[in-house]
């Protein structure tokens, strides 16, 4: 039996996801979602554009949909990038500055997930 220790759970949760760095966008899909920030999905390609940027530490801003909620647009830091095989990579951004209204959506959402 797992024992969830985190302060904020990770729940499984797929939705498309868009990134915006640096007056670029970027296209992918959640792996799982926290109150303090999510995992995505990752190709070789996003990571070469990312790496590419001369941005550090990596931060923007992350655009979702909510299912039965609003649109979120939160702004991000790159916390880890891990490589899974060679076209797969896992993303882990950090949320900063939630609203608290996005802060209450997002709450309710991963609860009732």
């Amino acid at each position: 039996m797992n024992i969830e220790r985190r302060f904020y759970p990770r729940k499984i949760i797929k939705l498309d996801v868009k990134l915006a760095i640096d007056a670029q966008t970027f296209h992918t899909k959640t792996i799982n979602l926290s109150l303090n920030g999510v995992q995505l999905q990752a190709t070789a390609e996003l990571i070469l554009d990312l790496e590419q940027m001369a941005i550090q530490p990596l931060a923007g801003l992350i655009n979702f949909h909510i299912p039965q909620g609003q649109a979120m647009a939160i702004p991000f830091r790159l916390i880890t990038k891990r490589r899974l095989n060679q076209q797969q990579y896992i993303l882990g951004l950090k949320f900063i500055e939630l609203t608290s209204q996005q802060q209450c959506q997002l709450e309710e959402y991963i609860r009732g997930y």
